[in-house]
């Protein structure tokens, strides 16, 4: 049960965040993008999740099922659309601070009649401007927590979920990990990132490994999720890049 309940947040996280661009220099980041995603859960029906791009190569939308995340650049801001059932929406409006990074994001739940909540939450960073901490004034938004070591996020917590972090430190991170596109709905083009490709999950006592294939080109093009001790795969996704 505690798998399972894992293999559902993490899922979960799964369809709703994307990626934005990477340092390796193996993989050419300006050439290819992630065009869609294909998750198939063990039992469950496909999900299909697509993704546009702006000029610059940033993340404008998010296609999950039909259901479209909308993502506003605006010089030093954002704005995040992300629709809700009954023609309600969320609309969060992150501020950038001075070295370019989320600073502070502000959310309100309405539909164009009536505000229902709003909220927000203070984004603090180390001296190494990694994303460490996120402070939150409202029940709606959990609190943040993120533990680094060696460039990579190795724990993260969020209200009261903690998981904790490995990675393949000999495989540099291609930003399509799990928890690369975790953060990619809440800071959009800015989303924090590891160093290396992550290895696995853990939460609740329970742990989830990451398998991946590669393309010719090293691309990761397949990725099948297995519970430790346990090599039935419990979910895969396949990734289809655009290239130039």
């Amino acid at each position: 049960m505690k798998a399972l309940q894992l293999l559902i947040i993490l899922l979960h996280l799964a369809v709703l965040y994307a990626c934005k661009k990477g340092d390796d220099p193996g993989i050419q980041p300006s050439r290819c993008k992630l065009a869609s995603l294909l998750v198939y859960p063990a039992g469950q029906a496909q999900q299909t999740v697509s993704f546009q791009y702006d000029h610059e190569g940033r993340v404008k939308f998010i296609n999950q099922d039909g259901t479209l995340y909308e993502y506003i650049y605006q010089g030093d801001a954002f704005t995040r659309v992300q629709p809700r059932s009954s023609g309600w929406v969320t609309r969060s409006y992150i501020q950038l601070n001075a070295e370019g990074r989320p600073s502070i994001r502000k959310d309100t739940i309405y539909n164009n009649q009536h505000i229902n909540s709003t909220g927000a939450i203070t984004y603090e960073y180390n001296s190494r401007g990694e994303l460490e901490k996120g402070t939150s004034n409202s029940s709606l938004l959990p609190n943040l927590s993120i533990t680094w070591q060696n460039g990579n996020m190795v724990s993260i917590t969020e209200g009261n979920t903690t998981m904790l972090l490995d990675y393949h430190t000999d495989k540099p991170n291609q930003d399509l990990s799990i928890m690369g596109l975790k953060f990619l709905m809440e800071f959009g083009a800015y989303t924090p990132k590891s160093k290396n490709l992550l290895k696995s999950v853990s939460s609740g006592g329970q742990q989830i490994n990451f398998n991946y294939e590669f393309d010719d080109e090293g691309k990761i093009k397949a990725t099948t999720w297995t519970v430790a001790g346990n090599p039935t795969p419990v979910a895969t996704w396949q990734q289809v890049w655009d290239c130039d």
